[in-house]
């Protein structure tokens, strides 16, 4: 996953390139557009992103964990909150499971490719916005 600076910076190169290499110019800005999701870095995010906002009653929670934070990384507790639920689910029966949460969970698949700074982002302008 390439961060905004990083596309930028590759960027900037590659339009000096297309001069001399405009084939290889665009395959390379391809490979960087592909990860990219309805604006989101990738489509984990924002499937994470949609879930956590959608539901009125994650949403609530998702807010009052960035509230939590206080002044440390709100990126940091958003993660640990659904990386624990997606640990405590794995070991509930399944008449027990919140519906909420295991449609967040099937629905992204792995969480590893989440970005959780932009899913934070993305909450303290909605809070802002209140």
């Amino acid at each position: 996953m390439y961060s905004e600076r990083d596309k930028k910076i590759w960027k900037q190169r590659l339009d000096g390139l297309y001069k001399t290499q405009p084939e290889a110019v665009q395959i390379a800005r391809e490979i960087l557009r592909c990860d990219e999701y309805n604006g989101w870095v990738n489509r984990e995010t924002c499937i994470t992103a949609m879930h956590l906002s959608s539901d009125e009653d994650l949403y609530r929670q998702t807010l009052t964990k960035i509230g939590e934070a206080g002044g440390g990384s709100a990126a940091v507790v958003v993660e640990r909150w659904v990386k624990d639920h997606h640990t405590i689910l794995h070991h509930e029966p399944p008449n027990r499971l919140p519906r909420n949460w295991c449609n967040l969970l099937a629905d992204v698949g792995s969480l590893w490719r989440v970005d959780w700074e932009e899913v934070a982002a993305y909450f303290e302008g909605e809070e802002a916005g209140l």
